[in-house]
């Protein structure tokens, strides 16, 4: 009888002891789901952030083509822009519904047998539960951040050709506004009448030649 009790006992304590093992497990696994939800709550800013960008740039090139601008430049930003925003767009719809797979299994927990390990079971359930919202949220993460990468590579590009874009613009502004511009007429000094005649009415002072000089000696 002390045998089979103290078997009971000794399997009671490894089952709690288990059971605590995996609380820790399932509040770690929890912390860590955590985190992955603010990275990707933080990821999903950083695509909006891209997104606004290229739409700003996009309207500034539209501003800048009304002013005359080349066909050539305009049509290589407008790709490299709306490439950025089709691969942030996809970035960004990608982890749409990532933050439900921690209760796709929530079903499992009705299936459980109403045993002595019921308590066990259900901890491992939920374990597993978000053991596998965890790989799945990271997955989802790994691969955003490559796309977020590619944007930002591709939004730095759209933004030099946009500096480009306006620098060739404003030199053919300026360009069109210097040869639109007036050549200055040659300026030509008009005398005034009265004062032509009042020089040709005033005695004129003979000029010294030597002759007279020998005979005033």
């Amino acid at each position: 009888m002390r045998i089979r009790d103290q078997k009971i006992k000794d399997e009671k304590q490894w089952i709690e002891g288990y059971e605590h093992n995996l609380r820790l497990a399932y509040d770690l696994m929890k912390d860590e789901l955590k985190t992955l939800h603010s990275d990707k709550v933080n990821q999903g800013n950083t695509i909006k952030l891209v997104l606004w960008l290229n739409i700003i740039f996009v309207g500034i090139s539209i501003k800048v083509s009304e002013e005359g601008s080349d066909i050539y430049l305009l049509g290589i930003f407008s790709l490299i822009a709306f490439f950025s925003i089709f691969v942030a767009f996809v970035g960004l719809m990608m982890g749409r519904y990532s933050a439900y797979a921690s209760m796709r299994r929530a079903s499992s927990f009705y299936k459980l047998n109403n045993d002595k390990w019921i308590k066990t079971q259900g901890l491992e359930t939920a374990t597993q539960t978000v053991q596998k919202a965890i790989r799945y949220n990271g997955l989802i993460i790994i691969k955003r951040a490559k796309l977020i990468r590619i944007s930002m590579y591709i939004t730095l590009s759209s933004l030099f050709m946009l500096l480009i874009l306006s620098a060739h613009t404003v030199y053919i502004k300026q360009g069109n506004e210097m040869a639109d511009k007036p050549s200055k007429p040659a300026v030509t000094v008009v005398q005034n009448p009265s004062i032509k005649r009042a020089n040709d009415s005033a005695p004129k002072t003979p000029k010294a030649t030597p002759e007279s000089n020998s005979s005033k000696k």
